[in-house]
C-alpha cells in the first residue's frame, strides 16, 4: 500500500474504516478531506512549476507531502529540480522504510512500548519551528493554541479545525494592520 499511496494518515484511516466495514465512497471522501491541505499545497507551488509538462506535475502532485511542502517553503524560488530530488527521496525512504516497519513489527515484541508514534510530531516541529517568524504568524499561532486549548476543555465538535481557523483569520488581520509577514 505504501507504494501506491504515500500519505500516512490516509493509510491508517482507510485501513481502519476498512476493517470497520467503511462503503468505499465513505473512504473516499474521507480521505478526499482529510488530504485537501495538499490543494493548498499546490497552489502555493504552481507559479514554479507550471512551466512543465503535465506528466511532470502530476509526478510532483504525487510526490507532495507535508514534509516536501515545509522543506520548500523557505525557498522564495521553488526549484522543480529539488522539488523532485526531496520529494523522490522522501517517497523512496517512505516505502523502504514501510518494509522495514513490516518486518521489525514481527521481530520485535510489544512494539507499542517504545512510542515510536511520537517521532512523527517531533519531525513536524523541528519542521515547523524555524518558519514561525514575524508578528502575524506568532499571533496565529498564539491564537490557535489557546482557542485550541479552550475549545478543547468544553469538549466543542471540530475544536481542531475551528482553532486553526481563527488561528489563521488573526494571522491575517495582523499581516493587514501591520503590514508585515
Amino acid at each position: 500500500m505504501s507504494g501506491i499511496v504515500f500519505a500516512g494518515a490516509a493509510q491508517l484511516v482507510s485501513l481502519s474504516m476498512v476493517m470497520e466495514g467503511a462503503s468505499l465512497l465513505t473512504i473516499y471522501v474521507t480521505i478526499f478531506f482529510l488530504t485537501a491541505q495538499h490543494f493548498i499545497y499546490a497552489l502555493t507551488l504552481r507559479n514554479d512549476v507550471s512551466i512543465l509538462p503535465l506528466s511532470k506535475r502530476l509526478t510532483l502532485g504525487f510526490l507532495l507531502t507535508d514534509e516536501l511542502f515545509a522543506v520548500s517553503v523557505p525557498n522564495e524560488k521553488k526549484h522543480p529540480q529539488y522539488l523532485f530530488g526531496a520529494g523522490l527521496c522522501f517517497y523512496l525512504f517512505w516505502v523502504v522504510f514501510s518494509l522495514v516497519g513490516i518486518l521489525l513489527a514481527t521481530a520485535l515484541p510489544n512494539l507499542l512500548n517504545y512510542h515510536l508514534d511520537f517521532s512523527i510530531i517531533a519531525i513536524f516541529v523541528a519542521m515547523i519551528v524555524p518558519m514561525c517568524k514575524g508578528k502575524p504568524v506568532m499571533a496565529g499561532i498564539l491564537m490557535t493554541c489557546v482557542s485550541g486549548f479552550v475549545l478543547k476543555y468544553f469538549h466543542i465538535e471540530g475544536a481542531i479545525l475551528i482553532s486553526g481557523l481563527l488561528g489563521m483569520f488573526i494571522a491575517v488581520i495582523v499581516e493587514n494592520k501591520i503590514g508585515e509577514k
